[in-house]
Parts: structure tokens; sequence; C-alpha cells
């Protein structure tokens, strides 16, 4: 909290905080408290009457950032004071174990609390950086009776993981964002494995499903063929001799001196019993998240729908 050296109805001295332990922002990351301090001023802004019992134990110091891997949380049983962007949760000692309790919680659900004010709060990535975890947001983190209310179905896991692990790094550079990087041969594989699986529960049937046929860069293009119909494990489509040069020109379109529309290129084809689906985007990793393969699937099911199957 701000310091003043001079006093007045706003800058009080604070005895509960001068001459006593103290966290200061700076000290303080997801790995836990790295120094304690020993409080050496004597004025101080706005002091809240009420704001010594969040110093005293036990209680929980939450830092207002959402940290590279986890929130940064800590559990103390004694007094402690803090400094701005740390909130304080303090219970009476008879109610320790309920504190602890919700220590845990938070701990043990860390990730999805990271994503949650993502979802919700309308300063993230907007007025403030993405990093940054208001008050407020920490006030509105879910905390159902039930512990298991918190568990995540597998999309929403993918949707959670590549927010947390992308969407929040858009604010770096381009040559530095992970959106930015080639894709690799992993994470197509993981690709085409959700995209099957999010379709196979409405069409698998009969020994026939969607199935990964093959997948080829070309260029700055990346070519992923799927396949319906009877498991195989010879690819229907040879893309090795396709020429894309075409292709890509459909893919990027240069509107303007400074201005580039990017295209997403969908197939459908019949050929040796299968139906096929030719997936062609550029082979930048933002294009082939697995959160992006959740969102081609509904497409895909879109077209088969209106196409009648």
């Amino acid at each position: 909290m701000a310091k003043k050296h001079h006093n007045s109805q706003l800058y009080k001295k604070v005895k509960w905080i001068t001459g006593h332990k103290t966290v200061l922002t700076d000290n303080f990351d997801e790995f836990g408290i790295k120094n304690i301090s020993i409080e050496t001023e004597t004025i101080f802004a706005r002091p809240r009457l009420k704001i010594k019992d969040f110093f005293s134990p036990p209680h929980i110091l939450i830092k207002e950032s959402l940290g590279e891997n986890q929130i940064p949380i800590a559990f103390s049983n004694e007094y402690l004071c803090f400094t701005n962007r740390i909130v304080g949760i303090h219970a009476p000692k008879n109610e320790h174990d309920e504190l602890i309790n919700l220590f845990n919680r938070l701990k043990n659900n860390n990730q999805t609390y990271r994503f949650y004010p993502q979802s919700t709060s309308g300063q993230v990535g907007v007025t403030l950086s993405n990093s940054i975890l208001m008050q407020k947001d920490i006030s509105n983190l879910p905390y159902p009776e039930d512990e298991l209310d918190l568990e995540l179905s597998q999309s929403e896991t993918i949707v959670r993981d590549d927010v947390l692990n992308y969407l929040m790094k858009l604010g770096l550079d381009s040559k530095n964002s992970p959106l930015n990087q080639l894709v690799n041969t992993n994470e197509l594989s993981e690709f085409g494995e959700v995209f099957c699986k999010t379709l196979n529960p409405i069409y698998e049937k009969d020994g026939m499903s969607w199935q990964v046929d093959s997948f080829q860069e070309f260029g700055n293009l990346t070519a992923f063929v799927f396949r319906f119909g009877k498991q195989s494990a010879n690819p229907i489509i040879d893309l090795t001799h396709g020429n894309f040069t075409k292709i890509e020109t459909l893919v990027y379109n240069e509107t303007h001196q400074n201005a580039r529309i990017t295209r997403v290129l969908r197939a459908y084809l019949h050929q040796d019993g299968y139906d096929i689906l030719i997936l062609i985007k550029p082979n930048k990793m933002r294009y082939w998240l697995k959160s992006i393969a959740l969102r081609d699937a509904d497409e895909t099911f879109a077209d088969l729908k209106r196409a009648g199957f």
C-alpha cells in the first residue's frame, strides 16, 4: 500500500503494520514466498480499520497474477502483512481446517481457476495484461459444495489448456508467439485424434468410423486427410505428388498492401469406398490446436448434415 510522508485523514500511522513481517509483491510468486521483510514505514495511505484481521493467522495469501504456470498462493500460520496486489483470506482459528480445505481446493484446481477469469473477466486481455488477476476475479472464482463439480469434460479440458498455453500469450511478438510456431508431427497426430474422437460418437457404426488417413506438408501449407469407412492401414489419398502452388494462392489472398486474408480449404470426395475430407491450412500452430480440431469437427458435422448425412 502507498506510503506518504505526512499525516491527514487519508494518511495514518498503523501500529499493526509498522515493525511487523511483511510480504512484498515482488517477493511472492508461483513458487511461494521467497523472502519476508520487516516493515519500517510508519505512515500509510487509507488504512482499512479491519485489515488487521487479514494479517492475522491463519490466512491464505493470493497474488493478483495468473502466473506463468499457476496462480501464486500461500498458506500462513503466522502474522504477516502484505503489500498491494496481494489478497488475504483470513479465518478464525477455530475454522483453521475449513481454511486449509479452501487452500487445497485452490491448489488442486489451479489450472481451472487460471482459466476461469479468462472466460469471465471483462478486464483480461482488454485494458490489462492477460496475466493480471483482479481482486474481484478472485472473489468470483467458483466454489461449489462438491469439488467434483469443478471437473471438466475432455473437450472443456482441451479448450482450457489451449487458452492457458497459447491464447494467453497473444501479447507476445509474432516471432515468439507459440501460435506462430511451425506445427510438428506429434501435434498434427493429436489434432487428428481429437477430430476423429469428436465425430465418431455420432457416425461410428457397423465397423466404419472416421480415421486419420495421412497428412503432408507442402511449403507453407499442411494438407490433412481424414476418411470414413472400414479400418485400413494404408492411406487412400497420395499427397506426395500433389501440386499445391495454385492452392497456396487460394489460401493466402493479398487484399491490400498491409492486409492478408488466410483461408482454410475443405474438400469432400468419395474414393475406393471411403468418404474423404481434406483440410488444407497454413502450417502454423494456431491452425492445428486441439481446440481448433473441436471446431473443425463441428463444422464438418454441419456440412455433412446439410448434405443429408
